[in-house]
Order: structure tokens, then sequence, then C-alpha cells
């Protein structure tokens, strides 16, 4: 008999497993994502550091530097918040993201503006630095969407 009722929870309880499984994957699956686009935010805003760094080292600019650096303070804590808005989240949703990017993707627009404009980045997004033409990647969090 009691072979019997240990047969039948877990022939009662196996389904429900699956769907448990199946949304472990699906919360996994998001956090990588969402994991993905805040390292690839951080690397792109790293490689924009190395290239103004390199840049006022050539063309001192005291002034316009303390203004590129309070942006990059600015990005840099969009990121963070970002990571701690969506930290511990089972599920991201469009909105979600969208939201927790916002400041984020001002603060990187208003950024590259900015080194557009001291020359330090050109309109296409090329660092131009020593016949350097190469295309800074946008980063991901730009235009992301969230696959579930």
């Amino acid at each position: 008999m009691k072979k019997f009722f240990v047969l039948m929870f877990v022939l009662v309880t196996l389904p429900s497993c699956a769907g448990v499984t199946k949304t472990i994957a699906t919360a996994v699956s998001v956090i990588d994502q969402v994991q993905d686009v805040m390292v690839d935010a951080q690397t792109v805003v790293k490689t924009l550091e190395t290239i103004k760094s390199i840049f006022f080292l050539a063309h001192p600019m005291p002034e316009a530097q303390i203004k590129v650096e309070k942006v990059f303070v600015s990005v840099t804590q969009a990121i963070n918040a970002a990571n701690r808005a969506l930290s511990g989240t089972e599920r991201v949703t469009q909105e979600q993201f969208d939201l927790a990017f916002a400041d984020f993707r001002a603060s990187y627009k208003e950024l590259t503006k900015l080194m557009s404009g001291l020359g330090i980045l050109d309109e296409a997004g090329r660092s131009g630095l020593y016949g350097a033409s190469k295309t800074m990647q946008e980063p991901l969090a730009m235009n992301y969407k969230v696959k579930i």
C-alpha cells in the first residue's frame, strides 16, 4: 500500500516538475541574455575610455576632458543601476529591460555625441585615431529585444 501512494505521488507531481524545469530553463536563459548585454555594454564603454585616454594624451583639453569624464561616470552609473534593477529577476519583459536601460541609453548617446563633437569619434562612430577607422560597435543594450 505504501508503494502505491509513493507511485501516485510521483505520477501526480511529475508533470508539474516538467513545468518547473521549463520555467527554470527560461529564467536562466533570460538571465544569461541580460548578463551578455551587461558585459557587452561594459566592454564598449571600456573601449571608449581607452580611445578617450589616448586622444586626450595627444590633444590635451582639460575642460573638455572634465566634461567627458562626467558623462563616463553617468554611463557607468547607469550600467550599474540597470544591473541592480534586473538582478534577482526571474523573468525580464521587454518593458522591464527598456526601463532598466533607459538611463544607460540616454547617457551613452550623450557620450558619443560629446566625443564626436570633440573629434574623438566621427559621425559614423569611428575613432579616427592615427588613421584607425574601426567603427565602434554600438552596445547591444541600445536596441536589444528580450528573447523569451
